[in-house]
């Protein structure tokens, strides 16, 4: 987006490059143009061996335990961190906001509550439950979060992971994403193309701010 947040810059010279890049993924056949497209199919793939990298998060560990079992997790899979371009190694964040509506009947109720939610102790049971990673960086230096090596890849790459934009319209818009850089992966457009449609579309949207 520009500066102000107030329009989408799809079409430049740097994401050109980058689609470029990702396009060089399946022209020179690193990457199969028939992969995984729904939720659920990438893990039985990785267990067979006919997928042999995926892009995933801290939730990937239990799924592909449920696929390949416990030992197959430790004997045979391997975290690092997003290689690093000419900027940076950032990875996408997303995550939960906690807030307290101005009307709501028990405020002081529901900052308590977010409070405890937010004690380092807390964050470390709320991983252990649901596999998010702590926003409250004090968690991070207790127990499984502190020693586990491949916790420890995540906690690196969460220091470049920037968030999507904070628009009211980007789920719309990621729809768009999605569906042009498919075609890209599947050699039926040209990351140029692609680009152009993109922009055309997002503007089209908007984002749902006044300029």
């Amino acid at each position: 987006m520009n500066e102000n947040g107030s329009e989408f810059t799809f079409d430049t010279p740097e994401a050109l490059k980058g689609l470029e890049y990702y396009q060089s993924f399946f022209t020179s056949k690193t990457s199969t143009r028939n992969g995984a497209v729904s939720l659920g199919e990438i893990e039985p793939q990785f267990v067979a061996g006919s997928t042999a990298a995926l892009i995933s998060g801290p939730w990937e560990t239990a799924l592909l335990k449920g696929a390949g079992g416990a030992d197959f997790v430790k004997d045979k899979v391997g975290v690092a961190t997003l290689p690093k371009g000419s900027a940076s190694n950032a990875s996408f964040i997303g995550g939960g906001h906690w807030a307290v509506f101005k009307n709501a009947k028990n405020r002081d109720g529901a900052w308590k509550f977010i409070r405890w939610l937010a004690r380092p102790d807390v964050q470390q049971d709320w991983y252990e439950q649901s596999g998010d990673l702590p926003a409250v960086q004090a968690a991070w230096n207790e127990g499984k979060l502190k020693s586990d090596p491949t916790l420890a890849v995540f906690r690196s790459q969460l220091r470049t992971a920037l968030p999507g934009p904070t628009v009211t319209t980007w789920k719309q818009v990621a729809a768009v994403l999605d569906a042009e850089i498919e075609k890209v992966a599947k050699g039926v457009s040209s990351p140029k193309a692609a680009l152009e449609r993109i922009q055309a579309k997002a503007s089209a949207i908007g984002t749902g701010q006044p300029r």
